[in-house]
């Protein structure tokens, strides 16, 4: 590539940075959302006061989220709440450099790609093209220097090919092709390959029945369809799709984000050490394993989604180097790599899922089971395919709680279609393998980065930024068939136009997206007009509502509590509308209507109980406990016995009711036999010990408490819980007139 060429590339990249940092911009003065709340406003661990080690250990793992708990991602939000306290814009800046990092990744991976399918489509080609010995106009020949003319032949070289000759007489030349002079679908003169017959009267240059007996400026490429051109158009269009949002908006993301930031490089590393390996240079297997393994490994520790990155890699090495050398063997090396960090993870990982997920436990805690959430995700896949490619401000959401489940295969009725569809497109993906390598690889990426998120997981079944990786293959596979694919000059115009306008029309619907985000009230006003059947959505409208309000006479006040009364009489809402409503009305001393607390257990009586319930019920207790609202005790104590009744498994669970036995209702009997309960439900939660070690000092059984502590100092890893030790310790110290001696902690 020209000077020039590579100058206009790059300013074109930095172009698309600046205009994905004009557009997000506004959306930065907004503030935290949904999951931010519970994961970081309302985190004691994320402020730290010092930068030990071990606060710092404290903070990493301070989120039960994963097997891993993401402390990478964690580590980073305490650091800045360490350095600018919990500022959201702060947080949603980082995420927003994050992403413009990660565009420059996507870039740098998608021109590799490009390049190397570019290079294998013209090795490809040269396979097939036959010679003859009536050349078309378009085709020149001139004789190869050092020819046997006297024999009685002519060797032939064509222009841009260099022959390399063999030794002895009648030895026929074979032609090494110059990498510069391949370009996207440009004609090029191509020597005649070995054992192609002379002067059997072929004129067509190639199999294409696009190629014409005469020069034809249309079979040129154009500029916009060389490999640096199309990984800008489909890195700027990925950088301002509106689906990609949420994941640098919404705080919490982050760990979507630093998680891909981890796979993509790990992603270039690995097509560099394959690219050494192809062309014989040492440190290629290094440079893979570094890749895979270790872009892998990082990339777990911000989310669980970077656990995707060995198919990711294995997508690439079946389009674009097929497991083989540059001599056509077998890379050894590389099949060593993939059942190492593939195939063995994967059967690790299907071992400890399945035997929950087959048996229902995994599920026991959601309001769906493993064969509707199945059901949903294939129609959620194509919502998601047109969320991507055709966006409305209107379909996109924080709020997808109101996502009809598919609960048949006809049920509703799209359920079975969808699923089909999805057949057919992976059947698509690997048909043009061998025809549109860039396009089946779009979609065979799409679709590989719902392996997790969008399977046999017990997660919630839609939310946007699950599309964070997947939607590169959309923009790759789509951006190779608009502006790669062969057409006259006409059409060709036109498909660059539609391209162009695609990536405006993305970034003016991600900057309308922004702005709203950029104010929490108009936020949760627009997310409840436009999604009306979402109970979250009408509850954060009522919580900002009641929020706003100078107190419980102002207008905003009073329509706070009719959103939260909406929220509660839809069908999917949890315990979260009618808790406010009670929390509310009995902190600002209104009447508690007890259809509030018959709603609630109902609820209880009939599905499992989300996360966001157990804060609900857990704000009661706290509100209770601290005098600051007032409601009859029976109603509570008779709402936690029923949760606890129907999650007699869920330690948590239990430990609300011992709560409110212990601080409420003073039955210290009851409550010990409830923590005792859930710490031998999870023995290794750190928190369940500390309750009841907190009780057991309180009621005076020092040699109990002793063995609780002790347990404690098994459980403290890198001494993140020293604070809570030494805490128990001193109270230990003043309830028994004794201290103990320190709790070691382990390693």
């Amino acid at each position: 590539m020209s000077t020039r060429g590579s100058l206009a590339v790059h300013a074109a990249l930095v172009g698309a940075l600046l205009m994905t940092a004009l557009v997000y911009w506004p959306g930065l003065a907004g503030g935290f959302a949904l999951d931010d709340f519970p994961n970081l406003v309302d985190n004691p661990a994320l402020i730290q006061d010092t930068l030990t080690p071990a606060a710092l250990w404290r903070a990493a793992f301070s989120m039960e989220a994963g097997p891993t708990g993401r402390p990478l991602a964690m580590l980073s939000f305490a650091l800045e709440a360490r350095a600018f306290g919990l500022d959201p814009w702060v947080m949603k800046l980082t995420n927003l450099g994050l992403h413009l990092l990660n565009g420059v990744l996507v870039f740098l991976l998608l021109r590799r790609i490009l390049r190397l399918a570019t290079a294998d489509e013209g090795l490809e080609t040269a396979r097939w093209i036959p010679a003859c010995a009536g050349m078309t106009q378009s085709t020149s020949w001139t004789p190869a220097p050092g020819s046997m003319a006297g024999a009685g032949r002519t060797e032939m070289t064509a222009e841009g090919e260099t022959p390399e000759f063999g030794s002895g007489r009648g030895s026929l030349p074979s032609f090494r092709r110059r990498p510069e002079s391949i370009l996207p679908f440009e004609t090029r003169n191509r020597a005649p390959a070995l054992g192609s017959a002379f002067g059997a009267g072929y004129t067509g240059l190639t199999k294409s029945k696009s190629h014409s007996k005469r020069p034809d400026e249309s079979l040129h490429a154009p500029p916009w369809s060389r490999p640096e051109a199309v990984a800008v158009f489909a890195t700027t269009a990925w950088l301002l799709a509106p689906i990609n949002l949420t994941a640098v908006l919404y705080v919490i993301q982050r760990m979507e984000s630093l998680a891909a930031l981890f796979t993509l490089a790990g992603l270039i590393v690995y097509l560099s050490g394959r690219e050494r390996m192809r062309r014989g240079q040492p440190g290629g297997t290094g440079l893979i394993w570094l890749g895979v393994a270790g872009g892998t490994a990082l990339g777990v520790l911000a989310k669980e989604s970077a656990a995707l990155l060995p198919v990711y890699a294995l997508l690439l090495e079946a389009v674009l180097f097929h497991a083989r050398a540059r001599d056509g063997r077998i890379e050894r090396p590389v099949v060593v790599l993939f059942v190492a960090a593939l195939v063995v993870p994967a059967l690790l990982g299907l071992a400890w899922l399945l035997p929950g997920v087959l048996s229902g436990s995994a599920y026991a805690n959601r309001p769906f089971d493993l064969s509707q959430r199945l059901w949903t995700e294939g129609r959620a896949l194509w919502s998601y395919l047109g969320w991507i490619l055709a966006p409305s401000l209107k379909s996109l959401s924080l709020y997808h709680d109101a996502y009809p489940l598919s609960t048949g295969w006809l049920r509703p009725l799209t359920t079975l279609p969808a699923a089909l569809g999805l057949a057919g497109l992976l059947g698509l993906g690997f048909g043009l393998l061998g025809r549109r390598p860039l396009i089946a690889l779009g979609l065979l990426w799409f679709l590989a980065g719902h392996l997790l998120v969008s399977s046999i997981l017990p997660l919630e079944p839609v939310y946007e930024h699950r599309n964070y990786l997947p939607s590169i293959g959309i923009a790759l596979a789509l951006f190779a068939l608009l502006l790669r694919e062969p057409l006259q000059p006409p059409l060709r115009t036109a498909r660059l136009g539609f391209a162009v306008s695609l990536i405006l029309l993305y970034g003016l619907l991600t900057l309308l997206r922004a702005d709203t985000w950029g104010d929490p009230l108009r936020l949760a006003a627009a997310e409840a007009a436009r999604h009306p059947d979402s109970p979250r959505a009408n509850y954060a409208l009522g919580q900002m509502l009641t929020v706003l309000a100078p107190d419980a006479a102002a207008p905003q006040f009073r329509l706070g509590l009719q959103r939260f009364e909406d929220a509660a009489r839809l069908p999917l809402a949890g315990l979260l509308p009618a808790q406010a409503l009670i929390f509310l009305s009995a902190k600002h001393a209104l009447p508690v209507k007890p259809q509030w607390w018959e709603r609630m257990r109902q609820i209880i009586a009939t599905r499992p109980l989300a996360a966001q319930d157990i804060s609900a019920l857990y704000a009661l207790i706290d509100c209770h406990i601290q005098r600051l609202c007032r409601f009859d005790d029976r109603e509570l104590e008779h709402t936690l016995a029923l949760a606890a009744k129907e999650n007699p498994n869920r330690p948590v669970v239990l430990t609300l009711y011992a709560n409110y036995a212990a601080n409420i209702a003073h039955d210290y009997e009851r409550a010990q036999a409830l923590m005792q309960r859930a710490v031998a439900l999870a023995p290794t939660s750190a928190q369940f010990w500390e309750n009841l070690v907190t009780l057991q000092i309180a009621l005076g059984q020092g040699t109990a408490a002793r063995t609780g502590i002790a347990r404690l100092g098994e459980l403290n890893r890198f001494g993140r819980l020293d604070a809570v030790l030494r805490r128990l310790q001193a109270a230990y110290a003043a309830r028994f007139d004794h201290p103990l001696g320190p709790a070691s902690s382990s390693s």
